[in-house]
């Protein structure tokens, strides 16, 4: 997903993606990045660093985790739905998604 990014010295048009990070103690399997592939800030002219790191805003994790345990159990449902038993692994997988 491609949005564009408005901040107090400019802006950047950037693409939305996720990685396994780990932080300290802290650990996400899937955590939502921006990779910002065109920037309009004067400030950035003359930056003395190459990259900016950032995560994306809390309300997005949150937002794609409900979609995937939604879907992970809409999914295990329609297994039971047509009178067949999903695997383990299928069930494995719902309880991942739905456990945040």
């Amino acid at each position: 997903m491609e949005n564009r990014h408005e901040f107090a010295n400019g802006a950047a048009v950037c693409t939305s993606g996720q990685e396994q990070v780990a932080i300290g103690p802290f650990s996400s399997k899937s955590q939502t990045l921006w990779a910002a592939r065109s920037a309009e800030a004067p400030l950035l002219q003359n930056a003395a660093f190459e990259a900016v790191i950032g995560l994306a805003p809390p309300e997005l994790a949150t937002t794609r985790a409900w979609v995937e345990a939604v879907s992970a159990v809409e999914k295990l449902t329609g297994y039971y739905d047509k009178g067949e038993l999903a695997t383990k692994a299928q069930v494995q997988e719902a309880k991942d998604a739905v456990d945040v």
